[in-house]
């Protein structure tokens, strides 16, 4: 994949908090679209056996958009007790742009997206020369790899857990790594806003899955083995349609293409070599009865018809409705450094330490904690395992060096300044008894 400014991409990031890109001519556009996930994620790493893998085993739920303040609303009692049987941190920083495909990877991956190359959930591909939303290029990059995996949202919640449970107890081949994502809360907050009632029932739900999950474990005689982590990939935020810049009003469409969604946007030149540049001003609204009066001055001349509500005929009996106008949605991709785009976190099981609270860390962090736990080497990656270490009930074995290494250097530095402090009184004595030497004290 090649960089963008080789390709002549230009990227649109809004800065004021928190507007919307909007395209309306791009295709295949619609809010329904805003919600489609085409990534079901469950990876397993097998060996074969009798009964349980002989590794630890490690269990990864994802609640796509599951924001770090979302206990807030105080309808998840499973998962916030959770925080008391486990670690718990009060947010995640993701990695930008804060959506759902550039994060997961970087937490399978301990990898950027500038390094693992998912930069955005769908992107500009040089090599077939149009944009790849979910298709099979932007998965297929080596034939020889078979997925084992299948998105299908028909598949309950429930059943997603029996899988996962399935896998860990199967007699040949049993799992000891698991990855189960959940659309939600995602999908209702992009078509009704965060702050929704909807929204508020799919977080009751998740915690009822949740709750589901932890039956399932014990009742399987796997709370004890299985490390469990939940998390997300992104938070979300508000955005309300007066903030919604078209960009339209300020280019020309026909002069380029987009990739990506709002709030960060790519735009393909389709005259390659040409610089696009413009500055995004506020949003004018049309005026209601401008509008009207050309349409109406155009019906003349034209096979259809303009009219006002109160205008329209009643035997149509549409006039009287009183549409439920949805005027929030919700949002994420925003600069990774706001609060309202930080994921949660949650850890609990054998290795994980329990009622403890660990600072805030970056999720490409949590890659090398995953190989830990599955005793397995990590590859060189972008995260540390020292920043979410103190989590682990053992410290690993090349970190425990580390404290004593902290505290010969405390020693050493205190000794320094002691010794400095002895040489800067002798010194000084030595002075003062020079010049004592000299003062005459005859008279």
């Amino acid at each position: 994949m090649a960089a963008a400014e080789e390709n002549n991409i230009i990227f649109v990031q809004v800065v004021e908090k928190y507007p919307c890109l909007y395209d309306p001519t791009a295709k295949g556009y619609s809010q329904k679209n805003v919600t489609d996930k085409a990534w079901y994620a469950v990876f397993v790493d097998c060996k074969a056996s009798d009964s349980l893998s002989q590794h630890p085993l490690l269990l990864i739920v994802s609640y796509d958009g599951f924001r770090h303040n979302y206990f807030e609303k105080q309808v998840t009692p499973t998962l916030q007790k959770l925080k008391t049987l486990g670690t718990h941190a009060e947010y995640m920083r993701n990695v930008f742009e804060t959506k759902t495909f550039p994060n997961h990877h970087s937490i399978a991956t301990g990898l950027f997206p500038e390094v693992h190359g998912v930069l955005a959930n769908s992107l500009y591909d040089p090599i077939y020369k149009r944009v790849l939303n979910f298709s099979y290029e932007l998965w297929h990059q080596n034939e020889n790899i078979i997925p084992i995996w299948n998105y299908n949202t028909s598949i309950s919640w429930e059943e997603r857990v029996d899988t996962a449970i399935g896998w860990f107890l199967h007699p040949v081949t049993p799992a000891n790594l698991v990855m189960l994502y959940i659309e939600e809360p995602d999908a209702s907050s992009h078509i009704f806003g965060p702050e929704s009632q909807q929204v508020l029932k799919q977080l009751a739900k998740l915690d009822q899955l949740t709750d589901y999950l932890q039956h399932r474990l014990v009742d399987n005689n796997l709370s004890d083995v299985v490390n469990v982590f939940h998390l997300s990939d992104h938070g979300m935020d508000t955005v309300t349609l007066d903030r919604i810049v078209n960009l339209t009003d300020y280019v020309d469409r026909s002069t380029y293409i987009t990739s990506g969604s709002s709030p960060v946007l790519g735009l393909v030149p389709l005259n390659k070599g040409e610089l696009l540049v413009w500055t995004i001003a506020p949003h004018t609204k049309y005026n209601e009865e401008h509008i009207y009066k050309s349409l109406k001055n155009a019906s003349l001349h034209d096979n259809f018809r303009v009219f006002k509500r109160a205008d329209i005929p009643e035997r149509w009996h549409f006039k009287n409705n009183n549409p439920n106008m949805n005027t929030t949605l919700g949002i994420h991709g925003y600069d990774n450094a706001e609060s309202n785009m930080h994921p949660y976190f949650i850890a609990c099981g054998p290795l994980i330490k329990k009622n403890h609270v660990i600072a805030p860390f970056d999720t490409v962090d949590l890659y090398s904690l995953f190989a830990h736990i599955l005793n397995v080497s990590a590859p060189p990656n972008n995260g540390s395992l020292a920043n979410v270490v103190d989590m682990l009930v053992v410290m690993p074995s090349h970190l425990t060096a580390t404290p004593s290494v902290f505290f010969m250097v405390f020693i050493l530095l205190i000794a320094s300044l002691v010794v400095g402090g002895f040489t800067v009184l002798t010194l000084y004595w030595i002075r003062q008894r020079r010049i004592m030497d000299n003062v005459d004290f005859s008279y």
